[in-house]
């Protein structure tokens, strides 16, 4: 009866109501909504840059935007060797591709992806120009893209770098890398 007149029991029974009522509400602060930001990525399997979306769910980014792909901002990304078996065994070497857009490319192009290490291989663009031994005029650049699979050979290339690519009596032909990932 002392805790009854006192207003004991009345006093434990609003602590107990205040604090299921405070772990009710923290409970749903702390359930994911499933908004946040998403990156855009293109079907040709690329980031689309400047295109992530932010405080949206994915399902409302992918509504927004229909012909692109998402995925969560921030997400880590692998390197990939893609394998697409036939008539013949085709392989490519992909970068900067994170692991939910796998299973979209996979299905879109009909290759399995496996995981890499990035180092063992790198793609590069080089710029090769035709240079006239007699005039010291160029004929019109044109653009080569060639996959390395040798991380010593990668490591010795860089940006900015020019080969000597070919030499005939009249001519001096070039190539300068403008491009190497990753």
């Amino acid at each position: 009866m002392v805790l009854w007149e006192r207003g004991g029991i009345k006093n434990i029974f609003m602590k107990l109501l205040l604090a299921l009522l405070l772990a009710y509400l923290s409970s749903g602060c702390n359930k994911d909504s499933g908004k946040g930001c998403w990156q855009a990525f293109s079907q040709s399997g690329f980031d689309v840059p400047g295109l992530t979306v932010c405080d949206v769910t994915k399902k409302e980014a992918e509504e927004k935007y229909p012909n692109y792909w998402f995925y969560r901002a921030g997400e880590t990304k692998y390197c990939w060797k893609a394998t697409m078996t036939g008539n013949s065994t085709y392989q490519q070497y992909l970068y900067g591709i994170p692991e939910s857009m796998k299973g979209n490319l996979e299905s879109t192009y009909l290759f399995t992806l496996s995981r890499i290490d990035c180092s063992s291989f790198c793609n590069l663009r080089w710029v090769e120009k035709h240079q006239s031994k007699i005039t010291g005029l160029y004929t019109p650049n044109t653009i080569w893209s060639e996959t390395i699979i040798s991380s010593d050979s990668c490591s010795k290339l860089f940006v900015g770098r020019v080969i000597v690519y070919r030499e005939t009596a009249d001519s001096l032909i070039t190539r300068e890398l403008t491009d190497k990932k990753p």
